[in-house]
């Protein structure tokens, strides 16, 4: 029996991270014939009876060194867990994570992370520290790699891709059953636009813009409008400020929904503009078109992943810029499709790979033990 530990972003009802969760725990349950994993979550019992693993609360210090004694392997991510923006005691928090495992002897995988901002010294300090010390690193993008290079990470650091590109949707009806059930009911080819926002840092102008883009495309281009919340807790008021705002009709969907239901939501869609990172991945992978708005650098490199740009920052976006891109993008969308689902394709086996790397450093740990 190996037994795996993983941490991240878990428990906190936000999709992007549950979804890196559910592919990780998806990938150990397929390719590990017998595998115990135990996962450290803000919820452990929700977590635990979602995924069908263990589950240990994230701050219970004596049930993590008590898990982690017995571990086989440590993975920490992905996710953007390595950075300084949130706070410090976040970043440190993460990389507390991976000394004590290194102190108990446990091979550590820092996996497809999203590293930085580190603004400061001691962050970037800490960080080449710690990370010298494990078996393997990847990140989900070249900037990522080039910002552990630069602050003394002398490991080798593997581009990867977020483990969210290993999902597929399953089942579009559902996604249709989703929507009737918001009373939204859609005519003959009529044009579908999803859209994800996310509150940030007081941000209020951009509200109007995107509330004006979507009455744009529902009056001239005949779509129906639907706000997809990849975090209940905050987006849903956010979405609601925004449909205020407006003079067309628009759906939000206010519902706890998990991973798959909201990827097989997001595949109906014929166009998405996304704020959310994690918005603009699950439409690449359902091969939707997207339009993305930059809030945090990650969003700039996952769309030069994908030899695009945002249409701007979230403070600073122009009106006109982004419904001549609306315009340009639907009319364009079928090729832009093709598009998507070779890129998608080439991060699948990005992920894939990385995977295999992973599992060869828990098979290379149960090796030793077994003398």
């Amino acid at each position: 029996m190996s037994n795996i530990v993983i941490s991240g972003y878990y428990g906190f009802s936000n999709t992007g991270d549950e979804s890196i969760l559910w592919s990780i725990i998806k990938e150990l349950k397929k390719n590990v014939e017998e595998v115990n994993i135990t996962v450290l979550s803000n919820t452990p019992r929700e977590t635990a009876a979602r995924y069908g693993v263990n589950a240990v609360n994230r701050y219970s210090f004596w049930e993590i060194v008590r898990t982690m004694k017995k571990a086989d392997l440590f993975i920490s991510g992905g996710g953007s867990l390595l950075q300084d923006v949130t706070s410090i005691r976040s970043l440190f928090y993460y990389l507390s994570l991976i000394f004590l495992a290194r102190r108990v002897g446990v091979p550590v995988a820092v996996y497809s992370n999203g590293v930085g901002p580190l603004r400061f010294v001691i962050s970037r300090w800490v960080t080449a520290l710690v990370l010298n010390k494990v078996q393997h690193i990847s990140v989900r993008d070249a900037a990522s790699r080039r910002l552990l290079e630069r602050i003394g990470v002398k490991l080798p650091v593997h581009t990867a891709a977020d483990p969210a590109f290993m999902l597929k949707p399953r089942d579009s009806d559902q996604g249709i059953e989703i929507l009737k059930k918001h009373k939204l009911e859609l005519k003959a080819k009529q044009i579908l636009m999803g859209i994800s926002v996310r509150p940030w840092a007081n941000q209020t102008a951009y509200r109007e813009k995107i509330a004006k883009a979507a009455d744009f495309t529902a009056r001239e281009l005949d779509a129906k409008i639907v706000f997809l919340p990849f975090n209940r807790k905050k987006d849903v008021k956010e979405s609601l400020n925004i449909v205020e705002l407006m003079e067309q009709e628009a759906v939000v969907i206010d519902e706890e929904l998990d991973p798959e239901e909201i990827l097989n939501l997001v595949s109906c869609m014929d166009l998405l503009l996304g704020v959310r990172l994690h918005s603009l991945i699950f439409a690449a992978v359902a091969g939707v078109p997207f339009i993305g708005i930059s809030y945090d650098p990650k969003i700039d490199s996952f769309m030069e992943m994908f030899d695009m740009q945002p249409i701007g920052n979230l403070d600073g976006f122009e009106l006109n810029d982004l419904l001549i891109e609306i315009e340009s993008v639907l009319r364009s969308r079928e090729s832009i499709k093709r598009k998507l689902e070779e890129k998608t394709r080439e991060m699948y086996q990005l992920v894939d790979k990385n995977n295999k790397r992973i599992l060869n450093i828990m098979k290379n740990k149960e090796r030793d033990r077994n003398g």
